[in-house]
C-alpha cells in the first residue's frame, strides 16, 4: 500500500485495515503526528490571554502551564441574564477570523482535526457554575435545555463552517466524570444531554466527517450511548477509571480508541519499564488489525508537567512501536 497519513487515520477509525497503527501527537514534536488539530474556538485571548470567546475570563495560579483555570465571575449566576446573553453576547461562529490557526500549520498529507476545545456541558458548566447546573437539572429543567440549545447551536454552526475548511473530523472535549462516578446519572444524562450529542454527531457524518470525543473521569455507564449516539473516536482521559478489560471485551470493534498511557501514574511519572509495559497493555486492549486504536502521545516536558523527565516522551512512542511489532 501507499496510503498516506490520512488514509491510514481513517483505515483505522473504519476498521478498515489500515497498513499501521497511526500515532496522534497532542502536542510537542508535532510533525510526527498523523493527525493535525486546530483549534477553533479563542479559549486564550487578550494581553494576559485570559479573555475567552464566550464572554468569561480565566482565574489562572501563578506558574500553570495551561491557558485554562477557573471562570474568575459565574457569567450566567442569574438565570434572567440568559436571554440577554443569548441575544448579545454568544460566540459569532461567522467571525472572519474563526480559522486562522490553520494558515499556521502545515497539514500535508495528514487527517485534520478540528476542534471547538471545550464544548457541550463544560461550556455551560463554565457559563452557569457547576453546582448551579447541578440542581438547576432538577429545578430549572427548560432554563438548561434553553441554555444548551444556545451552546450547542454555536457549536454546531462552527462544525457546518469546518466542512467548508477541509476538516476530517471533529474534536469535542466534555468531561462527564469524578474520579468515582459520573456527575450525573446516565437516566438524566440521557434525557437532557443525549439528544443533543446524538444530533450533533449526525450533523458531523452528515458533512463527511468523524466524531472525536474527549472525556474524563469514571464515564463507563455513558461509553455505550456515545457510540450508539455516533463517537467514532473515543479519547478516554482516566482509561483505568473505567474497568479497560469490561472496555475492551464491550467496545473493541464498535469504536476507535484515541488512547494515551494513563496521564496520572505511568505516562507521567512512570519508569521506562512501567511505560513500555502499559502501552503494550493498551495495544492487547484494543490494537486489531482491522484498526481501532490510535496511540496519544504527549510530551510532559514542553506541557510544564514532568520537566525533570523528558524521557517519558519518548518512551511512550517506544511502547507502542514495541508493541506493534511483537
Amino acid at each position: 500500500m501507499n496510503d498516506t497519513r490520512r488514509d491510514v487515520v481513517k483505515r483505522a477509525i473504519h476498521f478498515q485495515n489500515p497498513e499501521r497503527i497511526p500515532m496522534f501527537y497532542f502536542n510537542g514534536d508535532l510533525s510526527k503526528s498523523d493527525m493535525v488539530l486546530v483549534v477553533c474556538e479563542d479559549w486564550a485571548m487578550g494581553p494576559a490571554q485570559d479573555e475567552v470567546e464566550w464572554g468569561f475570563t480565566w482565574d489562572i495560579e501563578p506558574g500553570e502551564s495551561s491557558p485554562m483555570g477557573v471562570p474568575r465571575f459565574t457569567l450566567l449566576d442569574e438565570w434572567d441574564k440568559l436571554d440577554e446573553y443569548i441575544a448579545h453576547s454568544l460566540p459569532d461562529p461567522d467571525r472572519a477570523d474563526r480559522f486562522r490557526r490553520l494558515k499556521e500549520v502545515e497539514v500535508g498529507d495528514r487527517y485534520l482535526l478540528g476542534s471547538t476545545f471545550l464544548s457541550g456541558f463544560t461550556v455551560m458548566m463554565l457559563l452557569r457554575g457547576f453546582e448551579n447546573l447541578m440542581i438547576d437539572l432538577y429545578e430549572e429543567p427548560e432554563q438548561v435545555k434553553r441554555l444548551a440549545e444556545a451552546v450547542f447551536g454555536v457549536e454546531n454552526r462552527i462544525i457546518r463552517l469546518m466542512k467548508e475548511h477541509g476538516f476530517d473530523g471533529v474534536a469535542l472535549f466534555d468531561d462527564w466524570g469524578s474520579q468515582r462516578a459520573p456527575f450525573i446519572s446516565p437516566q438524566l444524562w440521557r434525557e437532557h444531554f443525549l439528544p443533543h450529542y446524538r444530533k450533533q454527531f449526525e450533523l458531523v457524518h452528515s458533512l463527511g466527517m468523524d466524531v472525536f470525543f474527549h472525556t474524563c473521569g469514571v464515564v463507563y455507564p455513558i461509553i455505550g450511548d456515545l457510540i450508539e449516539a455516533g463517537v467514532d473516536m473515543l479519547n478516554l482521559g482516566q482509561l483505568n477509571l473505567n474497568d479497560p478489560p469490561r472496555l475492551s471485551q464491550e467496545f473493541k470493534g464498535k469504536v476507535c480508541f484515541c488512547q494515551p498511557l494513563d496521564y496520572q501514574k505511568a505516562g507521567l511519572s512512570g519508569t521506562r519499564e512501567e511505560i513500555l509495559a502499559e502501552g503494550k497493555y493498551i495495544y492487547e486492549l484494543f490494537g486489531d488489525s482491522r484498526g481501532g486504536l490510535i496511540p496519544e502521545i504527549f510530551d510532559y516536558e514542553k506541557m510544564g508537567w514532568q520537566p525533570e523527565k523528558p524521557e517519558n516522551t519518548l518512551y511512550q512512542i517506544e511502547a507502542f512501536e514495541r508493541a506493534m511489532n511483537e
